[in-house]
């Protein structure tokens, strides 16, 4: 079935995908060996058929994704290196002072003085201006997503929900 939608309503769908294909898979492995005179609480085989229809169409839609994200392939993978900064700086040492150890091959305490070349406020200031930074970049992202349109062919869904039965 044709469908044509929004990059963000795909992003949405596939992550729906992505968490039936899971549930069937789930299933598939926890059902699939029983004790033959226990009934199963599942369709084995419709599991499967399903789990094959839900790994097509999440290929068909990341692939769609894929292609639509080529125009702002350049903002992503900025966003994500900032997200890395972010990251790595959040962990860089900037203690500055003195600690006062004691040594296990003498008596006499050892006092180390650190001085920190950036220091904690600035390191803050740094991580919280990228962080400003990635906000901006997904706010345009967000945009492009909103607006951009993919069209996709999805394999229709099995008529009888095969996940409406609560694990």
């Amino acid at each position: 079935m044709n469908t044509t939608m929004t990059l963000a309503r795909a992003l949405k769908e596939k992550n729906r995908i992505a968490g039936r294909l899971k549930t069937a898979r789930d299933r598939i492995s926890r059902e699939n060996s029983w004790e033959k005179s226990v009934p199963r609480n599942f369709n084995v085989e419709e599991l499967i058929s399903e789990a094959k229809k839900l790994k097509q169409n999440l290929i068909t839609l990341k692939t769609a994704i894929a292609i639509a994200n080529a125009g702002i392939v350049g903002k992503i993978i900025e966003m994500a290196e900032l997200k890395a900064e972010i990251c790595w700086l959040s962990g860089v040492d900037t203690y500055q002072g003195t600690k006062t150890e004691q040594s296990y091959r003498s008596e006499v305490p050892i006092v180390r003085e650190f001085v920190a070349v950036v220091t904690g406020p600035k390191m803050a200031a740094e991580v919280t201006r990228l962080q400003h930074e990635v906000e901006a970049i997904q706010d345009q992202i967000d945009e492009y997503n909103a607006v951009t349109k993919i069209s996709v062919d999805l394999i229709p869904e099995s008529e009888n929900d095969i996940f409406a039965t609560v694990d």
